[in-house]
Order: structure tokens, then sequence, then C-alpha cells
């Protein structure tokens, strides 16, 4: 599905500085309805956001729940994720990481808007603590059944399968898995063992860059960032598991 934050971004200066009224998830949608499908991404992997606000709105339907609700009734307090929240800002938790952008030559706290919490959005607020425990009970088979672990596990096309990256083995022979998130603001990759007995995680909050339309560079650097992360991250598994 197209990709509403491509519409978004190209105004987000803009909307930054003149608008407090967030979107809506059915609005979002009705956004992304604005864009043509490309025909060279058919049958290949991106990622998109509208995907997940669909998503969203069918769990939502099918439960009866809100969306936070679900998340916290099926994963936050079964897991004991003490320190993660989905519809709540938490600005002064001491061991929040913030991140920057530049706006208009203004420098100004990036990371979720108001209006996003509690929504299909990638907006959950956590520590690695909690991050580690949670991929520890995915892989460790407390959070999806094994054959939903299985399916979630299989390769869609490359590396790339249901919201994972399958990688190369660790000490063991065993194939690793890793996902990754950010923005401008901030870079975090999480990778786990096959069997859950091992996670590494790590975020990054780089500098600003001087305009959020630093463009294809800015891309580029940023995925080269995610890059190193992951590296380090293999290591410190390879000493843990060896």
């Amino acid at each position: 599905m197209p990709d509403y934050l491509d519409v978004m971004i190209r105004s987000l200066e803009d909307f930054v500085s003149a608008s407090s009224q967030g979107l809506t998830t059915p609005q979002a949608l009705q956004l992304a309805g604005t864009l043509p499908w490309e025909a060279r991404t058919v049958g290949l992997f991106h990622y998109s956001d509208s995907n997940n606000l669909a998503l969203g709105l069918i769990l939502e339907k099918f439960r009866g729940e809100s969306y936070p609700q679900i998340l916290r009734d099926d994963i936050i307090s079964p897991l004991g994720l003490t320190h993660t929240t989905i519809d709540e800002e938490e600005p002064d938790a001491p061991d929040l990481v913030k991140g920057y952008v530049s706006v208009r030559g203004k420098r100004v706290t990036g990371g979720p808007v108001l209006e996003q919490l509690g929504s299909p959005l990638p907006v959950v607020v956590s520590t690695m603590a909690d991050v580690n425990d949670f991929i520890a009970a995915l892989f460790g088979g407390r959070v999806l059944s094994a054959s939903s672990l299985t399916e979630m596990k299989k390769v869609v096309i490359g590396p790339f399968a249901l919201g994972l990256v399958k990688w190369s083995p660790d000490c063991g022979g065993a194939p690793r898995f890793f996902t990754k998130g950010g923005f401008v603001d901030f870079r975090t990759v999480a990778l786990s063992s096959d069997d859950g007995r091992y996670q590494a995680s790590m975020a990054v909050s780089p500098a600003p860059e001087p305009s959020l339309r630093a463009g294809e560079d800015l891309v580029d650097e940023r995925d080269l960032m995610s890059s190193q992360m992951l590296s380090a991250l293999m290591e410190v598994q390879d000493r843990l598991c060896g």
C-alpha cells in the first residue's frame, strides 16, 4: 500500500510549525490512497506505515477493543514490560533517549507527536531492557504459537521475513534475526538468536542534520549507522554464545 508519509515528508517543515492537529487512522489511510501505485514495487519488500494503520484497524474491528488496550492486554502486561507505553508521553523519563531534528534552522525534539500516540504507527516508547525482554519472549515462543512463529521466520523475498530480517548464523550455526527502526532523529536495532536465548539491542540518537530536506545523503548515512550498530550487536552476541 502506498505510504502516506511519502506525502507528509514533503511538507513536514511547514506541518510541524503551522499545525497542531493530527490525522486519525482512517484519514491517514485516505491520504495514502492519493498516492499512485508504483509497478516497480509489486512483489518487492517495501516498508509502509499505511500497512500498519490498515492492520491496526482490522485488529480493532476483530477484537472490539482499542489498539493500545490490545497491546497492553496481549503483550505489555503479560510480559511485565513496565517501562513500555503505547499511548502515554514520557518526556521526563530519566532513561529516555531524546532525538532532535532541525526545522527552519531551529533544533526541536523529535520522536512521536502527541497525535500519533496510541495509533498503530511505530510510536511505542520503551527501554532497551524491555525490548530485549520482548524479543526473548517472541523467539522463546511466549508471544506467538509455534506455527505462527515458524511462519513469521519464513523469508518472503531476499532476507526479509514478516517484520524480521533473517541474517548470518551465530556461533552455533543457527540463523539470527534482527529488526530495526527509526527516523531522522534516532536509530534502533534489535538482534536475537533463533531460539531466543541471546538478545542484544541498541538505540542511537545522531546529531541533527541542518534540514529535514537533506535527501538521499541523509538516508544513506542513517542506513550506514544502522549497519554499524548491527555489526556491533552481532559481535556482542558472538561473545555471549561463544
